[in-house]
């Protein structure tokens, strides 16, 4: 029941996707952080390379509220091995600082290199 879980205490989640363009996926992870922060008051930030494509970008709709964005400049969609390298070390250093309970991870990129980050911690 829903009274059981609102009575636990609030968590630290480090949501990380590769970029935050209009579509689906993103959309998807940008509700699940607000409802994290809004019904739960979870400590929620949202990890994310720049935005770039031509779909649009979706944080500047200004639909984020409070929600915290953690931009990682390397942390971008195309392969390339030492940007990749400083994506990984950046999401790394980040998440160290910010210690989540949950790191929960979005896209092929954001998904490999959040999930390298959070293990190796």
């Amino acid at each position: 029941p829903l009274d059981v879980i609102t009575n636990l205490s609030s968590m630290r989640v480090a949501h990380i996707i590769t970029r935050m363009i209009v579509g689906g996926a993103q959309e998807n992870t940008l509700l699940n952080c607000l409802g994290l922060l809004q019904d739960f008051q979870d400590d929620v930030v949202l990890v994310t390379g720049p935005t770039a494509g031509p779909e649009g970008r979706l944080l500047e709709q200004g639909r984020a509220g409070a929600l915290q964005v953690h931009i990682i400049d390397d942390l971008q969609r195309a392969i390339h091995p030492s940007r990749d390298r400083r994506a990984l070390r950046d999401v790394k250093n980040f998440l160290r600082s910010f210690k989540p309970d949950v790191v929960h991870t979005h896209s092929a990129k954001g998904g490999m290199i959040g999930r390298a980050a959070a293990w190796s911690l």
